[in-house]
């Protein structure tokens, strides 16, 4: 597997989303059945409201809820869009696991249904990627980004070791009392990732800093020498 590169996380659905590959990670590194079956039910449960969010934004309906599939219906009826074949394909696999989350919220855990395997977590997952994905290009929208994340390192939320490199440009001189620095805080301490020259465009250096950093950070920030000209708080799972 590829080393986890941590996201930005910006909306209600992309955090939800990352709680349920969070719980999937739980459920595939525990050996013990009963925690196994809490971090599956988790996984379930959360998946599914991080689904029925982005449904409620890709056919632009202010609440599904009971009766999920019918107001789902009527509002992509309002849209004058195909309707839905819940008998066959991946509307057929979203019923399978909305009746197992409404057994796990509504019902309880029946005595046949304990000690579920990290499988059926798997499972979850891969089907709402694919029906976030479908619901979105059925409304003729582009669904998130986030919904390629895969990746949670489970328990092994934090590197063992690590090095902070630092990437100073030609022309620059850390010591000089108008060169830029672009720091990251990790941890609650600040690390110098690139130092450049006096009136530099730090512009493309954040992003890229933001886009491909291996650690959870919470934020990045540029320095004038001493002085503090941009700040952009995150938030990132681990954070």
């Amino acid at each position: 597997m590829s080393a986890h590169i941590p996201e930005l996380v910006d909306t209600p659905s992309n955090h939800l989303w990352t709680d349920a590959l969070h719980a999937r990670a739980l459920a595939s590194q525990t050996s013990n059945k009963w925690n196994r079956d809490t971090y599956v039910r988790w996984t379930v449960t959360t998946a599914w409201t991080a689904f029925e969010i982005v449904c409620m934004d890709a056919v632009e309906v202010g609440r599904l809820g009971i009766r999920f599939k019918e107001k789902l219906d009527a509002a992509i009826k309002t849209m004058s869009r195909p309707k839905l074949n819940w008998e066959s394909g991946i509307w057929q696999e979203v019923t399978k696991v909305y009746e197992l989350r409404k057994e796990y919220v509504h019902a309880g855990v029946r005595n046949g249904h304990i000690f579920r395997e990290a499988a059926e977590a798997d499972w979850a997952i891969d089907t709402l990627r694919e029906a976030i994905k479908t619901i979105y290009g059925h409304a003729g929208k582009s669904a998130p980004v986030w919904i390629d994340d895969n990746e949670d390192p489970g328990w092994d939320i934090e590197p063992r070791s690590m090095g902070h490199l630092t990437i100073t440009h030609a022309g620059a001189n850390i010591d000089e009392s108008d060169t830029v620095k672009i720091i990251y805080v990790y941890n609650g301490k600040e690390y110098i990732a690139e130092v450049l020259p006096s009136g530099a465009d730090t512009s493309s250096n954040v992003k890229n800093l933001i886009s491909n950093i291996r650690v959870p950070i919470s934020a990045v920030r540029v320095y004038k020498g001493i002085q503090l000209i941009e700040e952009q708080k995150l938030r990132m799972r681990g954070a």
